[in-house]
């Protein structure tokens, strides 16, 4: 004679009845949205760089024209403000440094 005192385990018999979980199907439908996408990116990325390419670098109209050139007295006047600069650093290099005690 058996005495089942102690079996408080049920026994699982519940079933969700038409439940498809199909993680495969879920994957290859991410797996083809993404390869869709690269595909299309890669195909704009081919179509900017055709585009690009075939335009010409310099075009037949800016042949005529002159080319702008630098202002002289700009140029000087930055020269001079930068040797004024280094004639201020070289200055303070070969000045006395002056050490300000903390303790006093």
């Amino acid at each position: 004679m058996k005495i089942k005192f102690l079996n408080f385990k049920k026994k699982k018999d519940f079933e969700k009845k038409h439940f498809n979980n199909r993680p495969h199907f879920f994957w290859g439908i991410l797996l083809s949205v993404m390869f869709f996408v690269i595909l299309c990116s890669f195909g704009f990325a081919l179509y900017l760089f055709l585009r690009v390419n075939s335009e010409p670098v310099v075009s037949e109209a800016d042949l005529g024209e002159q080319v702008e050139t630098i202002n002289v007295d700009k140029l000087n006047s930055t020269l001079d403000y930068f040797s004024e600069r280094e004639q201020g650093s070289m200055d303070i290099l070969k000045g006395s440094k002056t050490v300000v005690d903390p303790s006093l």
